[in-house]
């Protein structure tokens, strides 16, 4: 039953592919003839926001020139107002009867205050890096090399940014939707499925992405009290060692000063104080001044500034 069941499946999906690969082609063919029509016809791209029966009509001199421009230019209107308006994943006919276009307006509930969480379908362990929000592959040109992808869903247009992105997170799709492929064609942590995730992500949040499947902001500003320490370490990345200082040292991070070298948002170090025999694993969370980055450790230091203190490394206040 097993190897009938599996042969079936290999079968219904090869058919389940070429129907599409034909369908494409003739939407491909039938967009090929309306954009012909619209250029003989001085409508252009205008044609698509007309019905069948009003294309027929444009051979008509006065519907031409007067009726259908008028009718394309109040449906581009509306197609325009439409595009602001944010969508949740589950929509219902009730609230797009009442959506109202003249206000601002968001259709679904609010995800503020709900946990963002999907399904991760590739990667493993937690990745972190700044969301980028992307509302249409037009927008792929901002996408910026080790940034996270968060986008309502991918088609093949999105693909240039599988290869540059540092993860990936859609609105809708599961184990076999295309981000999900792609991202685990290119060994990238992808959680897709995640409810509100672009209402409530905004581009340059740091974010980091849970092998759960959850997906958290992380904290740039460090509250807690600080001690300033002149401490000289030894930065470990993946493919060399380098040697910095700490500085600002608090329980949860520090300064790291690396003066000549540049480090990434997101990326993933060892911190090795020279004077206290102690490795820190520590995620870089933000840079300014270059040589200059603010790092989060994965585990609290509460006992770090008392041994610095005991070796003589903090600095006169």
């Amino acid at each position: 039953m097993l190897r009938l069941q599996v042969e079936r499946a290999r079968r219904f999906q090869a058919l389940k592919e070429e129907a599409k690969h034909h369908a494409l082609r003739d939407f491909a063919f039938l967009r090929a003839l309306l954009v012909e029509m619209g250029e003989r016809l001085h409508v252009g791209d205008g044609v698509f926001q007309l019905v069948r029966s009003e294309i027929e009509r444009l051979e008509d001199p006065t519907f031409r020139q007067d009726e259908a421009p008028r009718r394309i230019r109040e449906r581009q209107e509306a197609a325009r107002a439409f595009q602001g308006v944010p969508l949740t994943g589950e929509i219902t006919l009730a609230m797009l009867e009442e959506l109202e276009l003249d206000v601002p307006a968001r259709v679904g509930a609010s995800t503020e205050g709900r946990e963002l969480k999907g399904l991760r379908v590739s990667g493993s362990g937690d990745v972190v890096g700044r969301a980028r929000v992307l509302r249409t592959s037009e927008e792929i040109d901002s996408f910026q090399d080790g940034e996270v992808l968060v986008a309502r869903f991918t088609d093949p247009t999105w693909t240039p940014v599988f290869p540059r992105a540092r993860g990936i997170v859609t609105e809708v799709g599961g184990w076999l939707s295309h981000a999900a492929i792609q991202a685990r064609e290119y060994d990238l942590t992808a959680i897709v499925g995640v409810a509100g995730a672009m209402q409530a992500l905004s581009t340059g949040d740091l974010v980091t992405l849970h092998a759960d499947g959850s997906i958290g902001r992380v904290a740039e500003r460090r509250n807690e009290e600080r001690v300033d320490v002149k401490a000289p370490v030894v930065l470990r990345r993946d493919t060399e060692e380098l040697p910095g200082e700490l500085a600002d040292l608090s329980e949860h991070g520090a300064l790291l000063l690396v003066p000549g070298h540049r480090l990434d948002v997101g990326e993933d170090v060892e911190v090795v104080c020279k004077s206290v025999p102690i490795g820190l694993e520590a995620t870089i969370v933000r840079n300014g001044v270059p040589g200059i980055y603010g790092v989060r450790f994965r585990r609290p230091t509460a006992g770090l500034a008392l041994a610095l203190l005991e070796r003589g490394t903090t600095r006169p206040s």
